[in-house]
């Protein structure tokens, strides 16, 4: 899955800029196999995070074990890797994806980066064919302007937008599936000083906002995808032009309201109506200012989210016919006894009645978010790799997205052979995000890159099936949540009712003693454990400051 991900084609460019580097430095030369080394340290470093104050060498200062590569472990990396801690710091260093200099890097920061992220998207749209939506949104790559050649600070725009993972940093206009949440296209924005781009120059004049758009689906224009959208985008403006070129639209709209009555939400609003309530209102457009007579219908919904609080949803797609109730359980806390005290927590699942529209907009609108929550809110890549220089910091981004995507790919093709009823191996369903990487960094650290000629290609090998790892890798023990299984969950409802809140507080909070520490741990190792059997080989979690799985391994 790394291999179809990562843009196998700019490899051989990342070799030779990297290898001027390493002869002027009077460093041995680096291989395609090697830089693929790096990168699988790079994420072992990223799975098994230390202060800061230790430092990277310490990676290397560590005892060796004689135990097989399980889980990326903390092990002396230069006996257990064969490589050692200066010639991974003298790749580091020597790391290029473009061929430049340190005065074309002051003049224009994002050139080293720039034909990574064009051979990014070119090998996106060789390997990733779309489901039915596609869903254009931001993504950060976190950055506070810590750049040691720029004379000139500024010439790097630096956003920031709270409600993202890691909200301060380079923004990055991307496109990804709806369905699997597989990034789709990258544009990295470089703020008001750099020149107009597609669909913004003469005689489009685009305006921004829309103008994007088209660029991140250009290469599904006219295959009629449906593109779901947040309020950066929306407009009646990026309805007409996405109809014109044969894709359908839904949106949120809130600021770019031009050409839509305004005055007639305010009234609506003014109305108070209760949640689940909406009113339907449609307008024409001509998405073909040569064919002043074919027009086309734009649907917008006034959607009552909560009470007083409406929200307009606009569309070239879908029925305004009530679709499926929107449900949300809410947990409160209410005084039954005022006298003697007595508090009660109460559950309730609250729905909401909304239309066709708005539901099936709602099912795709977060497939960027679930992207970055993968890879800003489990693997951080970013926070490992220390660098002050942004073209570094975007590499680092870009490569943790193909490690996200790489997983997110193994999830949707296990998932189809699942539907279609594919005996695939029973351990190969169980690999959790977690899982997922430690073979993954196997696999590149281990990997047989410059002997076998059908990865260069990044294809599949013949000997492994859709849905399957390669089967040479070893097995892979993996931290496993004691309140997921069934033995767990049987003895409980032995005790208590499932329906009840203390069942669901007692399996949340379900622990038992660390085999190593003794302390209470809520996760055990799937390999040395009978869990059917009610046999757990508990061990402390590696996310906390305890190292009992590491020993444990």
């Amino acid at each position: 899955y790394f291999y179809l991900f990562f843009p196998m084609q700019h490899l051989p460019k990342i070799v030779e800029y990297t290898n001027a580097q390493l002869v002027k430095h009077n460093r041995v030369q680096t291989s395609a196999g090697e830089i693929l080394k790096f990168l699988g340290l790079r994420l072992v470093i990223a799975l098994n995070p230390r202060k800061s104050s230790e430092g990277l060498q310490s990676y290397w200062e560590c005892a060796a074990s004689t135990q097989q590569l399980c889980r990326p472990s903390v092990d002396n990396f230069k006996e257990r890797f064969k490589i050692s801690f200066s010639r991974f710091k003298a790749i580091t260093e020597c790391l290029r994806l473009d061929d430049f200099d340190d005065q074309t890097a002051m003049s224009n920061p994002y050139k080293p980066i720039d034909s990574f992220v064009h051979a990014f998207n070119e090998r996106r749209e060789c390997v990733v064919s779309p489901g039915i939506c596609i869903v254009p949104d931001e993504c950060m790559s976190p950055w506070k302007g810590l750049e040691s050649i720029s004379a000139d600070p500024t010439r790097i725009h630096i956003t920031k937008i709270p409600r993202k993972p890691r909200g301060i940093g380079i923004e990055m206009k991307c496109a990804a599936d709806g369905e699997s949440c597989i990034m789709l296209r990258l544009e990295v924005q470089k703020g008001a000083h750099a020149p107009l781009q597609q669909f913004q120059q003469p005689p489009h004049c685009i305006p921004f906002h829309c103008a994007v758009v088209l660029r991140l689906v250009l290469p599904w224009i006219g295959s009629g995808r449906l593109v779901v959208a947040d309020a950066a985008f929306t407009s009646l403006r990026t309805c007409s032009e996405l109809l014109r070129r044969g894709l359908f639209f839904i949106g949120v709209l809130k600021g770019c309201s031009k050409g839509f009555p305004v005055s007639y939400l305010e009234d609506y609003q003014k109305k108070k109506p209760t949640r689940g309530s909406y009113k339907v209102i449609t307008t024409s457009v001509t998405p073909d200012p040569e064919r002043p007579t074919a027009t086309r219908k734009v649907m917008a919904v006034l959607h009552a989210i909560k009470t007083e609080k409406v929200r307009t949803i606009i569309g070239t797609y879908s029925s305004p016919l009530p679709g499926v109730p929107h449900k949300v359980v809410r947990h409160r806390v209410r005084k039954v006894d005022e006298d003697g005290g007595v508090w009660v927590r109460t559950r309730e699942v609250v729905e909401t009645t909304r239309p066709k529209i708005v539901e099936e907009g709602a099912t795709f609108f977060n497939a960027v978010d679930l992207n970055d929550r993968y890879r800003q809110g489990y693997l951080n890549l970013e926070d490992s790799w220390h660098t002050q220089k942004c073209w570094v910091r975007l590499f680092t981004t870009i490569l943790g997205i193909v490690f996200t995507d790489s997983y997110l790919g193994y999830k949707l093709e296990e998932a189809d052979d699942v539907r279609r009823d594919v005996q695939i191996n029973e351990r190969d369903t169980k690999l959790s995000f977690y899982g997922f990487l430690s073979e993954l960094a196997h696999g590149l650290i281990f990997n047989r890159f410059d002997d076998t000629a059908n990865v260069a290609d990044g294809l599949r090998s013949q000997q492994t099936s859709p849905g399957q790892l390669s089967s040479s890798s070893p097995a892979i023990p993996q931290p496993l949540n004691l309140n997921r299984t069934s033995f767990v969950k049987r003895k409980l409802s032995e005790a208590f009712d499932e329906a009840s809140d203390i069942y669901r507080t007692k399996l949340n909070s379900f622990q038992l003693r660390c085999t190593i520490c003794k302390k209470k741990a809520t996760q055990y190792c799937d390999i040395c454990s009978s869990a059917d059997l009610g046999h757990f080989v508990v061990c402390c979690s590696s996310k906390t400051d305890r190292t009992c799985w590491n020993n444990h391994l």
